[in-house]
């Protein structure tokens, strides 16, 4: 696996907390893996959350001994309820966990140097489905030796 992996299944481990922490009052069931149907487990277990690398790097510094690098990561919030006002409430608290939770400054790994909150979008709702869905953006930042990945 490279850094930039073992980032995002730490943060799939430390997303966790929002699910099992007292402190979080989404309610979130669990943290589906990447390759997870989201379909399939809107079925039967919200709110929920995904992870998503947005795919993005750029370099910031390197000086020979290290490399330092940047790159933004997506959380998705989905969740499933019987009228648009109760899922605009708990879209919502989901945002706000996940500031909470960026702002409790995670452990994600001894690379990892930054992590910013660069916001949430829009909550969009499907009335068709009964379903709603949240994107929080965050950048990362973390160095690699030279000659490792």
């Amino acid at each position: 696996m490279s850094v930039r992996s073992d980032i995002i299944a730490t943060m799939n481990t430390s997303l966790q907390t929002l699910a099992t922490s007292s402190s979080y009052s989404a309610g979130i069931k669990r943290v589906l893996d990447h390759n997870e149907n989201v379909e399939i487990a809107l079925k039967s277990e919200t709110p929920l959350l995904m992870v998503f690398d947005v795919g993005n790097e750029e370099v910031r510094v390197r000086d020979g001994t290290y490399t330092r690098y940047a790159f933004n990561v997506e959380i998705w919030g989905f969740c499933r309820n019987k009228t648009w006002t109760q899922t605009l409430a708990s879209l919502s608290t989901m945002a706000a966990d996940i500031k909470e939770w960026v702002q409790s400054a995670p452990n994600l790994g001894a690379s990892v140097l930054e992590v910013h909150y660069v916001g949430t979008d829009e909550h969009q709702y499907d009335e068709e489905r009964l379903r709603g869905q949240v994107k929080t953006t965050l950048h990362i930042q973390y160095f690699v030796t030279d000659g490792t990945y």
